[in-house]
């Protein structure tokens, strides 16, 4: 929040508007534009993950493929930045985009991973409920079985305001 500008601030909330309104060509419009105005530098690098994971959820509906590309130059711009917070964050979403069940396994593992070895224990519980689910689906009871009590595990250590700020989908750890 801090290092978004007010511009940009205004147009990401007006792309929320237009989300909420299921006018998603408008909000890929704003974010187009406010885009093509950022020059791809150091300082930037913050907003423009900012920009394209608001384009990824404006397209999500309309093209699927394009989401996720949109997903992966997110991740990629929040890699850039070195803020380990947004990296997680990034990775878990972009970790959704399911592709094969074991990379879907893979994926989610090395989300839990990288959250555990940076302290976010939300994207640990999201990321081991989401593995343990993806092992159930492809009937691996016995690996389910160890990653759903890690996700029960991180999220026992939050406290109430963690849990808004630190996990991405709460309600399904709940």
């Amino acid at each position: 929040e801090k290092t978004i500008p007010e511009t940009i601030r205004k147009i990401l909330k007006d792309a929320d508007h237009a989300i909420q309104h299921a006018d998603e060509n408008t909000a890929v419009h704003l974010l187009d534009n406010a885009i093509r105005e950022i020059s791809e530098s150091t300082e930037h690098y913050y907003l423009l993950a900012e920009l394209y994971r608001k384009r990824a959820e404006a397209e999500f509906m309309n093209d699927r493929k394009q989401s996720e590309k949109d997903e992966a130059r997110a991740l990629a711009y929040a890699r850039l930045t070195g803020d380990n917070a947004l990296i997680a964050k990034y990775m878990l979403i972009d970790a959704y985009n399911e592709t094969t069940p074991e990379d879907d396994i893979r994926r989610m593992h090395e989300v839990y991973t990288f959250a555990k070895e940076t302290g976010f224990d939300g994207i640990c519980a999201e990321a081991a409920y989401w593995e343990g689910v993806k092992h159930i689906r492809n009937e691996n009871e016995s690996s389910a079985r160890k990653c759903l009590p890690l996700a029960l595990e991180h999220y026992s250590k939050l406290s109430a305001k963690d849990i808004g700020a630190d996990i991405c989908d709460g309600s399904i750890v709940r």
